[in-house]
């Protein structure tokens, strides 16, 4: 993946999260214009209730968000795994570049040795 893949890839991540907090915005100010105007009409009482009946209220209101926020989170992972997968697609081609130049290196260095043996075996032919 390109640099340009990558910043579109971060750039898809904050766009997830920025889109997040508007909505969960637009949630929480829907909610407050409902909550009054409900109450207003008389689907909501303010009559004393039991804890438990706060609970299921609470989850009932912040059900969806919780969902909306779960299924952002999937897609931000999933860009978040398309840039691991980037990095590591760029880190098998620079170990297959290392590798490479250490069989080339070892190529100069086996072909360094062969020659200093043949000088020296030469030499000592010469001595004899």
């Amino acid at each position: 993946m390109t640099e340009a893949a990558t910043q579109k890839e971060t750039s898809r991540s904050s766009r997830l999260q920025e889109m997040g907090i508007k909505w969960t915005k637009v949630y929480f100010i829907v909610l407050m214009c409902v909550l009054p105007a409900g109450y207003s009409l008389g689907w909501i009482t303010l009559s004393p209730i039991r804890l438990n009946e706060i609970g299921d209220f609470l989850a009932g209101v912040f059900g969806p968000l919780s969902i909306f926020w779960l299924v952002l989170g999937f897609f931000q992972q999933g860009s978040e795994l398309r840039l691991q997968v980037a990095e590591l697609a760029n880190s098998v081609e620079q170990q297959k570049e290392l590798v490479k130049l250490t069989k080339e290196t070892l190529e100069h260095e086996r072909s360094v040795f062969e020659s200093q043996r043949e000088g020296l075996i030469a030499r000592l032919r010469r001595e004899k």
